[in-house]
C-alpha cells in the first residue's frame, strides 16, 4: 500500500506490483489518492 508520511512518499511493496518510480509518477500527476484507493480495492 502507499502511505504519505511527513510529506514523503513511503511505498510498501506488499503486493510487489507498485514501485517507487510509479508512485512518484502518480504523485507528480496528482493521481496518488486515486492510486491509493485502487490499491485498497485490490485493483493493482
Amino acid at each position: 500500500f502507499l502511505a504519505l508520511s511527513k510529506g514523503r512518499i513511503s511505498v510498501h511493496l506488499a503486493s510487489g506490483d507498485m514501485n517507487m518510480a510509479r508512485a512518484v509518477e502518480l504523485y507528480k500527476d496528482g493521481m496518488l489518492p486515486a492510486a491509493v484507493e485502487a490499491d485498497k480495492a485490490g485493483h493493482w
